[in-house]
């Protein structure tokens, strides 16, 4: 055989915590030519969570075993030199099977699955530190990501592309278009009738009177080398037997991202578009205002409804927004586009739902929403930290009544508590609801407290305070005092201004 490689006596060890894990320890190995070699050891290089753990690929969250397909993959991850959340290139993916595995929850609700040897973050008097799942102890803080910066955009919806299988949709207004386009790209009569089996007299009525669906302009068009994204702006499109004419965007919009949380949180869609049931003024007007601007529609109104009677609007957010046509308080998620939005179309779309569908307490620093849909949670979760809020998540059960038998069911719920968690809330998303609005305002009045978004760092402080020398007045000590006993926890605002 020929050797190609000898290693002798190679280690690796690394702290973590009060452990020493030894990934590599007094190895000799010799490697021929022609061998395959495979090196397994402790998880430190990507091997310790399970395959279903979330992560942020682009900023919408995917399963990591769904990163084994992708090109090129980045997914969101912490820089240790800084300690801040940035994207990362993928080098690597490995999967093995793994014999235990550790579920670490945290009283905020987050859950996940790891390795024994699985890194977490603590803060103590030696500053930042690692410590394995193994050697977790009930009561440990450990390190959670409170704010994600994602540099998002209006993103391109493509919707001709999206509705044009439907053969139901009409160009409104088409005559003009199809003469004009007939020009501009050579239509040949013949050949389009023939080999997209259309009738003569059909074709020549598109350039005279009648309208042309949007499905067979597209294979027009497509025939002829042209794309139907071209033809984005001179299109508005009605249905069979529909006078309504519907403006399609293109692109989001934080106003159409807000009408579409309106729609999640209160809507539905059914055969002949989509309704939002809301008693609230200041909801219904707002609804109205974008259903002009956005679609070119007026809403037909009763006392408790909103409908647009569009099979357009149907299509559009059934194929394009992916909204359920059943059981969609259970079935909802965010398409993966929603991710890359900019903050603004981001807090639009919060807000509509939780215009909707939140509760604003009375007297406790409180908002929260429950949802029918596990998923749909979990992905607000994470948009929440786009702007710095912290949620916690928890699990409810409901009984339904109004039946012969009191039936249950499980239901999921975020709760934004504490006073920086709701400044922040109001300040970048807000509500249009008068009533939440105001309720909001009331508990922004009441004197400031928070214990969500806490840094355990009263061994620390301690610690600094004693080798820096610094001689503190007997009022500052005795606050200091409280952190320093870990009686309580500052909030990082309390640690800033510590600090200064």
């Amino acid at each position: 055989m020929v050797e190609l490689i000898r290693l002798q006596g190679i280690a690796k060890h690394y702290f973590m915590g009060d452990s020493v894990v030894k990934a590599v320890d007094g190895v000799d190995i010799i490697i021929n030519k022609g061998e395959f070699i495979a090196i397994m050891g402790p998880s430190g290089s990507g091997k310790c969570i399970s395959g279903d753990s979330l992560v942020l690929n682009s900023g919408a969250p995917i399963q990591i075993k769904e990163i084994e397909n992708k090109i090129h993959p980045t997914v969101l991850a912490l820089d240790k030199t800084d300690y801040k959340i940035k994207p990362f290139l993928v080098s690597n993916f490995h999967k093995r099977e793994a014999n235990n595995l550790f579920e670490i929850k945290t009283s905020s609700g987050k859950k996940i699955s790891v390795t024994e040897d699985h890194p977490f973050f603590i803060l103590n008097e030696n500053g930042i530190n690692e410590i394995s799942a193994k050697n977790l102890k009930l009561n440990t803080f450990i390190a959670t990501a409170r704010k994600i910066r994602i540099d998002g955009s209006n993103q391109y919806l493509a919707p001709l592309i999206g509705l044009s299988n439907d053969k139901s949709l009409i160009i409104a207004n088409s005559v003009n278009l199809v003469r004009n386009t007939s020009k501009d790209l050579n239509f040949n009569r013949a050949n389009i009738c023939n080999e997209l089996n259309i009738i003569k007299g059909t074709y020549d009525s598109w350039k005279l009177k009648n309208n042309i669906s949007l499905y067979n302009f597209k294979r027009i068009i497509e025939m002829h080398g042209g794309k139907i994204e071209d033809y984005e702006k001179d299109i508005k499109l009605t249905a069979l037997s529909s006078p309504k004419q519907v403006k399609i965007p293109c692109y989001t919009s934080p106003g159409l991202l807000e009408f579409y949380g309106f729609l999640v949180g209160d809507g539905n869609l059914d055969r002949d578009g989509l309704k939002i049931t809301n008693i609230d003024n200041s909801i219904r007007e707002r609804i109205f205002y974008l259903s002009e601007k956005i679609f070119g529609l007026r809403p037909t109104a009763s006392v408790k409804r909103l409908a647009l009677n569009s099979k357009v609007l149907l299509a559009f957010f059934s194929k394009v927004f992916n909204v359920p046509l059943i059981k969609k308080s259970n079935n909802i998620m965010l398409p993966p586009f929603i991710f890359k939005c900019s903050d603004e179309e981001i807090a639009g779309f919060i807000r509509g739902l939780f215009d909707c569908d939140s509760y604003v307490s009375n007297s406790k620093k409180e908002a929260n929403i429950v949802l029918a849909s596990k998923v749909l949670i979990s992905q607000l979760t994470i948009l929440l930290l786009r702007f710095g809020i912290v949620s916690r998540y928890s699990e409810k059960i409901k009984y339904v009544s109004g039946k012969k038998e009191q039936t249950s069911k499980l239901y999921y719920s975020l709760s934004l508590s504490g006073h920086e968690n709701l400044t922040a809330y109001k300040e970048y998303i807000g509500f249009n609801s008068k009533f939440k609005k105001d309720r909001l305002d009331k508990l922004l009045k009441i004197s400031a407290n928070t214990n969500v978004d806490i840094v355990p760092c009263g061994s620390l402080i301690k610690k600094i305070r004693k080798e820096s020398g610094v001689v503190l007045s007997r009022k500052l000590h005795k606050k200091l005092w409280a952190y320093e006993s870990e009686t309580i926890h500052p909030s990082i605002n309390k640690v800033k201004e510590i600090i200064k």
